[in-house]
């Protein structure tokens, strides 16, 4: 049966408002919590991304990403004001680009490895090591990120992003939470596939977990999938979930976790 769609449901209200939250915390929030409460709060910790990545799949790369959502923002206002300037990367040369992530991926482990760096210490150094970590660098500003977005879209978590690559590698290792579809109740519309930010055919599998998805979760949400009851459902530690009810959860855990190391270090000190 099919279901009519509404244009925005709570799931999509609440995953943009996080979102604008993160934008806004990325770029303003440790100046002014500096300023006003003499303690830098920056919601990115590296343990605490990596301890969610294991526990909720790439859910932080969809609603707590600076870059991600610095992306999700351009894309909208490109599709908006240059629609006729969108590039779409055809699929057998997106399919090898994927890969260029991975190199990433290896060429940091060699800095890393070569130049005592430590993942948890200070990336800056990290990235002004050598010549080429370097130059990753300067494809990693925000306000570069914005530009190219506007035309590609999610071309850094496509293409660039090599915490990315790491992160899909650790979800195939643990695939706690995915994404799951019943093909007896599928309209094969492809509504699902087409909302992908990533492109991926999600019409065509049954389960998604971690790979080249954001866990933005548009294709689970209510307002997404047209079948009564939806062919996609949402499944953490192999039990059904609420999508809303996941994310309120996650999004909950991931504040008061950051906040609790953030004001509990300092406290210490």
């Amino acid at each position: 049966m099919k279901k009519k769609c509404t244009e925005q449901s709570s799931l999509m209200t609440f995953r943009n408002s996080i979102r604008l939250l993160f934008v806004f915390s990325f770029f303003f929030l440790p100046e002014m919590s500096e300023r006003f409460l003499g303690v830098e709060i920056e919601f990115e910790n590296e343990y605490i991304v990596l301890l969610f990545i294991l526990l909720f799949g790439t859910f932080w790369c969809g609603w707590f990403c600076p870059f991600g959502n610095v992306q999700h923002l351009a894309a909208i206002v490109g599709k908006k004001y240059f629609p006729r300037l969108q590039v779409t990367i055809p699929k057998p040369y997106d399919s090898i680009l994927r890969y260029a992530k991975y190199l990433f991926l290896a060429m940091f482990l060699y800095v890393f490895i070569t130049g005592a760096y430590g993942y948890f210490d200070d990336h800056i150094q990290m990235y002004t090591s050598t010549w080429y970590s370097y130059l990753y660098l300067q494809f990693k500003k925000p306000w570069a990120i914005m530009i190219i977005a506007l035309f590609i879209p999610r071309f850094f978590c496509k293409y660039l992003c090599y915490q990315k690559a790491g992160y899909q590698i650790i979800n195939r290792l643990f695939p706690l939470l995915s994404i799951r579809r019943e093909p007896e109740t599928c309209l094969s519309c492809d509504v699902c596939t087409k909302n992908c930010p990533m492109d991926i055919e999600i019409a065509k599998k049954e389960t998604i977990s971690g790979g080249e998805c954001v866990g933005c979760l548009s294709c689970v949400d209510s307002s997404g999938c047209p079948s009564t009851p939806s062919s996609l459902y949402l499944s953490w530690l192999g039990i059904r979930v609420s999508p809303l009810a996941l994310s309120i959860t996650v999004v909950t855990l991931y504040v008061i976790t950051t906040a609790i190391l953030i004001f509990g270090f300092n406290s210490v000190h």
